[in-house]
């Protein structure tokens, strides 16, 4: 079963001194591969990471099953 969002972590610079950290949200892994792909051979890339929410300050509690996957209810600050 997998949660519902992913994460695309991305250090950008030529190295880890001078890089900055970006971070995008997508509902599904095609999405987040697809932003992925589009950044890999990008030259300022230090690092990119898909990542699955497991747990989280921002989503909370067990989540509602639709299908194979599980929504956690994001939280509004």
């Amino acid at each position: 079963m997998a949660f519902g969002k992913f994460i695309l972590a991305i250090t950008w610079g030529k190295t880890i001194d001078d890089s900055t950290d970006e971070w995008m949200v997508f509902d599904t892994y095609a999405q987040a591969a697809k932003k992925y792909a589009e950044i890999i051979e990008d030259d300022n890339l230090y690092s990119a990471t898909i990542a699955l929410i497991v747990k989280s300050t921002d989503y909370v509690g067990e989540g509602t099953v639709i299908g194979d996957v599980v929504r956690l209810p994001r939280v509004v600050k």
